[in-house]
């Protein structure tokens, strides 16, 4: 780096050195950083930074960067944490205008995924995530705000803007730290709904009941059913229970006069999209139908008859 001259040195790749790289592109930036992850360094090399580990602390480490040939040292670990508010309403991604938004907190496997499931579906979402370094922090970035800062916090959730949302979903791998996060966030916005995630299913039921919590779900408990149907009925495409009893979704084919449960079908064979035929399909077509094991068919007898006896 002895070649250097003109550059800036920048002191950390942390939220605030990230978006203060994006910035800097065209000139040649050595960022310092202490650990440096995988996605920090693939997104530091793809702005044409060199990268050096280390403590910025260290005076040899700061010559090694070339500081006193340097245009600018910026000292974003130090400013993390106390800039990166100002930082995102400098680059116009505030969130306080936000309204009737879901607050998805925690941007795990589960986090993730559930917040690309409403963003596809066309819902609004701000995401909050302790960790800077979570692989996934920059994928959701890419189409929603995302702020960093612990959840139980007032201040992280006002960055949320928890007040005007119209529900949070606590979603870290956590069972009391999702609880400490639904508390809070009833504390800032009594109204909001609360959805809870909890391995332990029977600590979600009792959530949902007693708890103040809107839904309080298990998330392999949710899994098990489908994996069991998987198994055993190859025709299942997914399974729940609901009420202590199993609902399942399956594919077949309708019949004459078997078309209980039918929600969509679509004409033998066609690789077009399902129309939704509610109890209702041709022969021969193609379907998809909710069914649960078990329970006895309506029968219209009674819904019909009982007008004309009154007669």
């Amino acid at each position: 780096m002895s070649e250097l001259r003109n550059h800036v040195v920048l002191c950390g790749l942390g939220h605030v050195g990230s978006r203060v790289l994006e910035r800097l592109r065209g000139i040649q930036v050595v960022a310092i950083a202490w650990r440096v992850s995988r996605g920090a360094r693939s997104m530091a090399s793809a702005a044409g930074a060199i990268v050096a580990e280390g403590d910025a602390t260290d005076p040899s480490v700061l010559a090694q960067a070339g500081a006193e040939r340097a245009r600018a040292v910026v000292a974003a670990v130090v400013a993390d944490v106390v800039l990166a508010v100002r930082l995102e309403q400098m680059l116009g991604r505030t969130s306080h205008h936000v309204r009737g938004h879901v607050v998805v907190v925690g941007l795990g496997r589960v986090g993730y995924r559930t917040a690309c499931a409403l963003l596809d579906m066309g819902c609004r979402i701000i995401a909050i995530e302790k960790d800077a370094e979570s692989p996934f922090v920059e994928e959701i970035r890419r189409r929603a705000a995302v702020v960093i800062g612990d959840a139980r916090h007032a201040r992280t959730l006002a960055a949320a803007n928890v007040a005007g949302a119209e529900s949070v979903a606590a979603l870290t791998e956590n069972d009391v730290l999702n609880l400490e996060i639904a508390l809070a966030a009833r504390k800032a916005a009594p109204g909001i709904r609360v959805v809870v995630r909890t391995w332990d299913r029977d600590l979600a039921d009792r959530l949902a009941r007693h708890g103040g919590i809107d839904r309080a779900l298990s998330a392999s408990a949710l899994a098990a059913p489908a994996f069991v149907e998987a198994v055993l009925r190859p025709d299942v495409l997914h399974a729940f229970d609901w009420d202590g009893r199993r609902v399942e979704v399956a594919s077949g084919t309708a019949t004459a006069g078997g078309n209980e449960g039918v929600l969509l079908s679509r004409r033998a064979g066609a690789e077009g999209p399902w129309a939704f035929t509610p109890g209702s399909a041709s022969p021969g077509d193609e379907v998809i139908r909710v069914r649960m094991p078990g329970a006895q068919p309506i029968e219209p007898s009674a819904a019909t008859s009982a007008p004309s006896a009154s007669r």
